[in-house]
């Protein structure tokens, strides 16, 4: 299984005859987001979903999602949501 931020576009773009320029960019144009960003977006805004529920706490949900620590978490949720995790829960 891969962990999350593996790049694994070069296994996508040789199958469909695109070069991981032309890959990205009309991914871009379809979804708003390089492939990565957008990737990004999903788990921190399922992130936020878990929280609003009170499913677990940020720190455990940091490692759930991938970060290396609880501050890499909450630096990509505050740049994503404005607000730090703590503030998302029971929300």
């Amino acid at each position: 299984m891969r962990q999350v931020g593996e790049d694994n576009r070069g296994i996508i773009h040789p199958q469909r005859g695109l070069s991981r320029f032309h890959l990205t960019r009309m991914f871009s144009e379809v979804y708003g987001a390089p492939p990565l960003s957008y990737h990004r977006q999903l788990r921190l805004d399922l992130a936020a979903i878990r929280l609003r529920l009170g499913a677990t706490t940020p720190t455990a949900l940091a490692h759930e999602m991938g970060y290396g620590s609880l501050s890499a978490f909450s630096r990509a949720f505050r740049s994503r949501f404005g607000f730090p995790p703590s503030r998302q829960r029971g929300r």
